[in-house]
């Protein structure tokens, strides 16, 4: 029952290894580029340090944060402030609350097919979703900085009655 130092750690080893390929000596071996972190041609070398899983999952953390503040939060809180200022109806608030869950739904199946293929680059589509969650987000703001400023008991000519 004497052990040695090498079986010891053995045991304690996180599973089998699997063996070293050693190419061999007269083949010469594929050069693989890594994908490198950035945006088009921008691609500095100290945005590297973010190809991670953990600065993935911090950032996938973070839009799930911002998404449900946008969706969740912020569109149900001014929702009844835009319905008054702009004359709108309940079923036409409804319909711009409701674009999301709408939008989502539409792009479900492309963006399933498009991000379960095997070489699809799933970070990009997360990006180009963000993207367009921020871009929607504006969209949905501006109608409060292109009406000017909102007067509470007044009301204006350019409300909608129907």
């Amino acid at each position: 029952m004497h052990e040695t130092l090498s079986s010891f750690s053995e045991q304690f080893r996180d599973g089998p290894t699997k063996p070293e390929i050693k190419p061999e000596a007269g083949k010469e071996t594929e050069r693989t580029v890594e994908p490198k972190c950035g945006w088009f041609w921008f691609r500095p070398k100290y945005l590297q340090r973010f190809r991670t899983a953990k600065w993935a999952l911090f950032w996938l953390c973070w839009t799930g944060a911002m998404q449900g503040m946008v969706v969740n939060g912020f569109v149900n809180v001014v929702i009844t402030t835009i319905e008054r200022r702009f004359g709108l109806r309940s079923s036409q608030t409804g319909l711009i609350a409701g674009g999301y869950d709408i939008a989502s739904f539409l792009t479900l199946v492309p963006v399933s097919f498009l991000g379960g293929r095997s070489k699809a680059s799933k970070p990009r589509y997360i990006g180009i979703g963000v993207l367009v969650l921020g871009l929607g987000s504006l969209l949905f703001a501006s109608p409060h900085y292109i009406a000017g400023p909102y007067r509470g008991g007044q009301q204006s000519e350019n409300i909608v009655k129907g």
